[in-house]
């Protein structure tokens, strides 16, 4: 599994904490992490036993959802058609670590029309601060970072439910702070979700070389016959 560096200071100790369960549960399928070797199940899975008595594993999905994007209209977990998702979490006004991922998501973009994905990834990055990012705020960031299309979403909600899916669904802290930088603590992690919502990276998004492995396992993951488990 590939190591996960962190945000200094207080940011460290949430975001491990954060991510601790989510690490600890890695489930390997055929390889370390590596999209060469194959990629991890990571979260809580299940053994089922099944009919014949062999034991099948069911590893963790991340729920449906439904948010409002930078046009103003919803976007749900039934707009994503099958695709994989690489999936963040900022604010618009953050004045850390936020221009950086969101950097790092702009060259990930690019690369993903350069191969021709487009229909077959989307990323998404859920505001911490709904209140402030509205869906013109939205707009305006999407519009800055050259976002022309549904390709990449920024998606704005009632802060509990937001909150509720990155912590559960994806293992991502979210935490409103009045001693944070900009008011907010949440994870720098990106993540790589396959075709059936099951999570298969987790990176520094921060990171140049972490996210050209986020790009490395994107080709492999999209080379597999992904089937829903």
């Amino acid at each position: 599994m590939r190591n996960i560096s962190l945000a200094p200071g207080v940011m460290n100790f949430l975001s491990l904490v954060g991510m601790a369960g989510l690490l600890g549960l890695a489930a390997c399928s055929s390889g370390n992490g590596n999209g060469a070797q194959g990629l991890p199940y990571y979260g809580p899975k299940e053994a089922v036993e099944q009919a014949d008595g062999s034991i099948d594993s069911l590893y963790h999905t991340v729920p449906p959802f439904a948010f409002t994007d930078q046009s103003g209209g919803e976007f749900s977990h039934r707009d994503l058609h099958g695709r994989v998702r690489i999936v963040d979490c900022f604010f618009t006004h953050c004045p850390t670590i936020c221009p950086a991922i969101s950097s790092q998501l702009s060259r990930i973009n690019d690369e993903v029309a350069a191969q021709g994905w487009e229909r077959e990834v989307v990323i998404i990055s859920h505001t911490v601060d709904p209140r402030r990012d509205k869906p013109e705020r939205l707009r305006d960031y999407a519009d800055r970072l050259g976002v022309t299309g549904d390709e990449w979403v920024f998606l704005t909600g009632k802060r509990s439910d937001l909150y509720e899916h990155l912590q559960e669904g994806y293992f991502l802290t979210a935490l409103a702070s009045d001693t944070a930088e900009g008011g907010f603590f949440h994870s720098d992690q990106v993540l790589l979700v396959d075709r059936s919502s099951h999570i298969r990276g987790v990176y520094d998004g921060t990171s140049t070389d972490e996210m050209d492995a986020l790009l490395s396992d994107l080709e492999w993951l999209l080379n597999q016959d992904v089937t829903k488990r």
